[in-house]
């Protein structure tokens, strides 16, 4: 009896990459139950700390808060960020009060306040950016 040849193609094997990346990072928020116990693992790893978190612009890490799909928890994986930047500045308060919802641009702005490291020359520059009674509730 004569066998068919049938011809085998390879297909590829997609390796699925362990390397710490902004994108990674974003798209595994996207599928987490909990943002900010993920959030949290992630910056207790060294590398990813060294090579994701403490790189962040403030576009970067507005993206993160941005992923984070229940709103409520925004806040949370914000603070859990906030520290692990090197020289978190008013400037990331600025783009996150711009990208949240309004009902949680007081609460993003008490809780990342601590972090900044130029809260003593740039507070005004937050200031500017809050309405009269966002001001009142973050006196």
């Amino acid at each position: 009896p004569v066998v068919p040849v049938v011809p085998v193609v390879p297909t590829p094997v997609i390796v699925p990459s362990n390397e710490p990346s902004l994108q990674r990072l974003i798209d595994e928020l996207k599928l987490a139950v909990s943002a900010s116990s993920y959030v949290k693992r992630k910056i207790a790893d060294q590398v990813w700390k060294d090579q994701v978190f403490s790189t962040l612009t403030p576009q970067q890490f507005v993206k993160i808060i941005r992923a984070t799909a229940i709103e409520f928890d925004q806040t949370e994986v914000a603070e859990a960020i906030a520290p692990a930047v090197d020289q978190f500045t008013c400037q990331y308060i600025i783009a996150t009060i711009r990208a949240v919802s309004d009902w949680m641009r007081v609460t993003m702005v008490n809780r990342l306040l601590s972090h900044t490291v130029d809260l003593a020359t740039n507070s005004e520059t937050i200031l500017a950016e809050l309405s009269d009674w966002e001001k009142l509730s973050t006196e």
